[in-house]
């Protein structure tokens, strides 16, 4: 994932070097991978400063159960996550 100010790219990780021109926004994260999502066969990893983003968004809520990897956190960003899953 690559962050730019205020906004989050999401990049496919699946060895392609060529994949960082391929990053999308969330909403084209949702419309192209929505049934994999669903399905489990498409998994989310976020930084802590995506992370922070994107839960000054309505967006946050859909992509929670699918983040499994949660990388550069603090520990405050980590007790967020937490805090963040009771009230989902």
């Amino acid at each position: 994932m690559h962050v730019l100010v205020n906004s989050v790219r999401w990049v496919p990780m699946n060895g392609d070097q060529t994949s960082l021109s391929k990053s999308m926004t969330t909403e084209e994260l949702f419309q192209q991978h929505l049934k994999g999502l669903s399905s489990g066969g498409v998994e989310l990893a976020v930084t802590g400063k995506a992370f922070n983003i994107l839960r000054r968004t309505e967006s946050m809520a859909d992509l929670l159960f699918f983040i499994r990897i949660y990388a550069r956190f603090t520990p405050e960003d980590k007790v967020n996550i937490h805090f963040n899953n009771l009230i989902s």
